[in-house]
């Protein structure tokens, strides 16, 4: 929980698991208009998907986007 609202992570990974895992902190609120009413911020991350990676946009706790922590390989 931050400021009420419940944090999940996500751990999204390509089909070379475990060295291409990414971890993803957000607020378990949509994106956009409720993101911006709770002080979150909708932010796009790259998210692998198989081989690929694509953008998708995620309601981040803005002290993570201040301080530049929101995304990183999960070790």
């Amino acid at each position: 929980m931050h400021n009420g609202v419940r944090v999940v992570a996500d751990f999204p990974c390509s089909d070379l698991c475990p060295p291409n895992t990414l971890g993803i902190v957000h607020y378990d609120v949509a994106p956009g208009e409720q993101c911006t009413r709770i002080g979150g911020l909708t932010r796009q991350e790259w998210v692998p998907a198989g081989i690929a990676i694509s953008q998708q946009p995620f309601c981040v706790p803005k002290v993570l986007v201040d301080r530049n922590i929101q995304t990183q390989p999960f070790k």
